[in-house]
This record gives structure tokens, sequence and C-alpha cells, in this order.
């Protein structure tokens, strides 16, 4: 079926879209085994991928505190392993606006699904630094050359990527895997990430809640009683 969500480049064509249908059709089974493990209205789901993680700390912190959702929680960036972070001109990471968290209620009303959920975001920002890691094309030579041959941005499976050789030349020096900066395909793989699901959130009231959880993770959030109304 057609889907206005799709996310293409100019150039991908007809086959390239219908590998991201599939990949938004996968994610959104999800919806369909929660309810179908009987998820509560108000139990907080999290929607990654498998190679974005979270501290304990976080989840316990999404479980113990008051929090305004959906939510964005903020990821650095890493490439093959922890020694090659993605950063900005100056230093700074780069920012992978990934997971997302939400109320099942949130989840599952009209008009959303975990795949909007993910691409649109949230403007809601409760942490005040990156919480988590994206771990992205870990694994080694074999693991990377089968996810390129198996995942969805497909513009990847051509001979000059997929090359053993090349993939560990890539992983020995840093380098991206296409002939871009790691900026640039950080932003390739992250389009529409500035787009914002369309909400208006009506907070009838504030209020600072401290949330100090077990380790060396503490966090300053807002409790806030919201009301989520559709632009």
């Amino acid at each position: 079926t057609d889907d206005e969500h799709t996310e293409c480049s100019e150039d991908a064509g007809e086959a390239n879209c219908r590998h991201w249908v599939r990949e938004r059709s996968q994610r959104d089974q999800m919806q369909v085994a929660l309810k179908a493990a009987g998820a509560a209205a108000q139990d907080v789901v999290l929607v990654s991928d498998l190679d974005e993680l979270l501290p304990r700390s976080a989840v316990e912190a999404l479980a113990r505190c008051r929090t305004p959702l959906p939510l964005t929680l903020p990821s650095e960036l890493f490439f093959y392993s922890f020694r090659w972070r993605v950063d900005r001109a100056g230093g700074a990471p780069f920012v992978w606006y990934h997971p997302q968290a939400a109320e099942m209620q949130q989840l599952t009303r009209a008009g959303m699904t975990a795949s909007k959920l993910r691409s649109f975001g949230s403007d809601v920002a409760l942490f005040r630094r990156l919480v988590g890691w994206h771990c992205s094309y870990f694994g080694g030579v074999r693991a990377i050359r089968h996810k390129l041959r198996a995942y969805t941005h497909q513009e990847m499976n051509v001979p000059e990527i997929t090359d053993e050789e090349h993939i560990d030349q890539c992983i020995r020096n840093g380098q991206t895997l296409s002939k871009v900066s790691p900026q640039a395909e950080a932003e390739h793989h992250k389009r529409h990430q500035t787009q914002r699901w369309p909400l208006t959130w009506a907070c009838m009231r504030a209020r600072m809640h401290a949330c100090v959880t077990p380790g060396t993770l503490a966090l300053s959030m807002h409790a806030y009683g919201c009301v989520h109304q559709e632009t």
C-alpha cells in the first residue's frame, strides 16, 4: 500500500521505497505485539533500534519519575566501535535524536504509529546531557557486510562499499563506508529528524522535580500537567 511517510531520496527508485515501506510496517507491528501482551495504557514504551542503547539509570528514571511524554532521548553517535565518535566542527558530539519514549495510550491513539513517533520525534527534552549511544556499524567486517546487504539503505549495497577489504580499512581508520564525511553520512541517515510530530503542549501547570537514580546519573526533570492537542 502507499505510505505517505515513506522516506526516499529523489533517485532512490521504487524498489528502495519498498524497503522503507517494509521497515515501517515491521516496526509498527510492535503495537500489535504490545496489545497482545496486555500492555496497560500508561505503560512506557521505548521505540528504539537494537543498536541504540540506554544506560540502566535512564530507564529507571523513566520508570520512577513523572515526565511529560512522548519524549526524545538524544544519543551520541559512534561508528564501528566506541573508538570513533562522530563530532561536529569544534568537537561537540553529533546528536542522534533517538530513541523515543511514549505511553502505550499515546502510541496507539488515532494517527500515531511507532514509525511516526521515531521519525518526527518529540520537542520535549528532559535530559541535560546526551543520554544514550547509537552504536552504528558495530560487529566487525562480516556483520557490517551482512547489514549492508540486508537493511533499508540499499543505496549502500554496492560492490565498492560491501567489499570486505574496504570495510576493514574504514574500521581501522575511522572512515565512513561511502565517500562522504561522518557528519554528512550521519545527516543522511537521519533525514527528516528536524521535523516534529505536530503536537501542541498545552501545559496547565509546571514544577521542578529532582530525580536522582541509583548510580552516577542525576537528572533534573520537569513534571508537567499537560494535555496533547493536535494542530
